[in-house]
């Protein structure tokens, strides 16, 4: 799939969410788990470098460490950022009350994108994308992030995106907890998510593994394509500012 959506897994690297500590320490990661807060202040901003075609990446076991400092060049970075509604285009067609969080990319390609989110009782939901040339919805609107997130829990979606109809069905399980390391530092009981996507009338299928960290959120991804099993697409936290600083 091209254009706005390119791939529907690869832009679910592009948010971010707040969490706080609960539960022991990484060495006991049955105790591990996020929860709290699912939304950020507005300003709030993760700035990412983006590293394409990995060779030979090691797949993450379940438990950490999980050392991503030192990937080489990176060919773009991500800045993650908590909008307004108003600053984001087509955005008359989502909620009034929806969490937006803006990515500019810079890099060989620059774009920015928004992507719309609405926070339920139960956790935070992805409602559809915007840029400055269309926006696309996702039916039904689809659990991005649980309220607790913790060891052991699954959970499988379907949904079919507004510009091309394809239907696509995801499988998600909280895989490991243990420590991560990224070029903005280190992260304790951060939570391994291991995402796939299969899409209807294709083969083609990707994983996506992410790490989520206690008061930050989303610290690192990376994403495999049945297409190129040996090789990953990654993208590691540079640096996070909090709102007002």
């Amino acid at each position: 799939m091209k254009g706005l959506i390119g791939s529907l897994a690869g832009l679910f690297l592009l948010t971010g969410c707040v969490a706080t500590r609960s539960g022991g320490p990484s060495s006991q990661p049955l105790d591990c788990a996020l929860t709290g807060g699912l939304t950020a202040p507005v300003g709030t901003q993760w700035v990412d470098a983006a590293y394409a075609a990995i060779e030979d990446w090691p797949k993450p076991g379940a438990i950490g460490l999980w050392d991503l400092e030192s990937l080489g060049s990176p060919t773009a970075r991500h800045i993650r950022s908590v909008a307004t509604l108003a600053d984001a285009p087509h955005a008359a067609i989502f909620p009034a009350t929806a969490y937006v969080v803006r990515t500019d990319v810079e890099g060989v390609a620059v774009a920015t994108l928004f992507r719309f989110y609405e926070e339920r009782e139960d956790g935070l939901y992805w409602l559809g994308d915007s840029d400055e040339t269309l926006a696309v919805t996702v039916s039904p609107p689809q659990k991005f992030l649980p309220r607790t997130l913790r060891v052991g829990q699954r959970w499988e979606q379907r949904y079919r995106d507004s510009r091309f109809e394809v239907e696509v069905t995801s499988e998600h399980e909280v895989i490991g907890c243990g420590e991560v390391r990224v070029p903005a530092g280190r992260f304790a009981n951060a939570l391994l998510l291991r995402s796939s996507y299969r899409y209807a009338d294709s083969p083609a299928s990707s994983i996506v593994h992410s790490w989520h960290a206690p008061e930050v959120g989303l610290v690192a991804a990376a994403t495999v394509s049945s297409v190129a099993e040996s090789t990953a697409t990654v993208s590691a936290l540079l640096e996070y500012r909090p709102a007002g600083r």
